[in-house]
């Protein structure tokens, strides 16, 4: 089933304009972000991963959404229970990008969605 609903975002996301910049939360398993990933084009994608999570979900999501690893910069956040940190990360990656107008953020769930909305 899953395989079908990658392609029916992945054909959604066609048909929007790209973000600038993309923040996407991954937490232990890359479903959620990979669709976030294919339903929301971007030039530039920052995956936000917790300690516990790791990295190799954020890489999953990456490969299977098809995107060139020099557009996505993963980023490890602590524990995720600290809403600044997360904060902190995204402001230095969207200065780091220019500050660009057009930035979306999917905040997907687990600690990082919590904390962020505290």
């Amino acid at each position: 089933m899953l395989p079908l609903e990658e392609e029916r975002v992945r054909r959604q996301g066609l048909g929007r304009e790209a973000v600038d910049l993309l923040f996407v939360t991954v937490g232990t398993q890359a479903d959620a972000p990979t669709l976030a990933l294919l339903g929301t084009p971007a030039r530039r994608v920052v995956t936000l991963h917790t300690s516990g999570s790791g990295e190799c979900y954020a890489q999953r999501a990456v490969q299977r959404a098809g995107l060139a690893p020099l557009v996505a910069i993963p980023r490890e956040i602590g524990d995720g229970r600290d809403p600044l940190r997360l904060y902190r990360t995204v402001r230095e990656e969207w200065e780091r990008a220019g500050r660009p107008e057009r930035v979306a953020v999917d905040l997907t769930s687990g600690f990082k969605a919590m904390s962020t909305a505290a």
